[in-house]
């Protein structure tokens, strides 16, 4: 058996690729496992459990368990851009593109899952992803309200308009929606009701 829990390696294998390969599908487990029970409800042995590692060989890849929440947490950096997406919107632009990344989010609800389970224990100051929940919910309003104020600025937004409150009623809205989703999928649209939210939000501040 080897260092990582497994038997060894078979001849012509590079060593490094194999390692590799190893870590990559021991953070997508971990993604999977975190989605579905939480960070503190997931041991690193049920993590291993889902790629035929023991515990030890679990963190002989990633060193420890808040090491492998950081790995899955840049995992889901990687495969939402949804800060992204609205960071150069101008106006209400922002809303647009933020209801084509709730309407692509349907479809990878692993992505939504994990969201949601570790937001809901992130709240929580001594949890290790508690700094990463602040840094996202302040990126989505700062995007949200720079493109409101870049819309002032290019005469699409009404002057005035409390960009701040309106950014946070968004996030409001992502979140609550991502929420009941989660909870009951076949009881939502989540398209169609950010896009009726959405429109609620922007009538009494938008400049044709």
């Amino acid at each position: 058996m080897t260092a990582d829990g497994r038997t060894g390696r078979g001849p012509g294998r590079p060593r490094g690729s194999r390692s590799g390969a190893t870590r990559e599908a021991v953070v997508r487990a971990a993604f999977a496992a975190f989605a579905e029970g939480g960070f503190r409800g997931t041991s690193v042995a049920q993590v291993g459990e889902r790629v035929g590692l023991s515990a030890a060989g679990v963190l002989h890849h990633v060193g420890s368990k808040e090491a492998l929440l950081a790995e899955v947490l840049r995992l889901r950096g990687r495969e939402d851009a949804a800060v992204a997406a609205a960071d150069e919107a101008v106006g209400f632009a922002v809303l647009d593109r933020l209801e084509h990344v709730v309407a692509l989010n349907t479809t990878r609800p692993g992505l939504i899952r994990l969201y949601v389970t570790l937001s809901a224990e992130a709240v929580d100051p001594e949890h290790p992803a508690h700094d990463w929940l602040l840094e996202h919910l302040e990126a989505v309003r700062e995007a949200v309200s720079g493109a409101l104020r870049r819309g002032v600025a290019a005469g699409t937004v009404r002057p005035g308009t409390p960009v701040d409150t309106v950014a946070q009623l968004v996030v409001a809205v992502l979140d609550g929606l991502q929420v009941q989703w989660v909870a009951d999928p076949g009881s939502i649209d989540m398209v169609r009701a950010a896009r009726t939210a959405f429109a609620a939000l922007r009538a009494p501040y938008e400049l044709s």
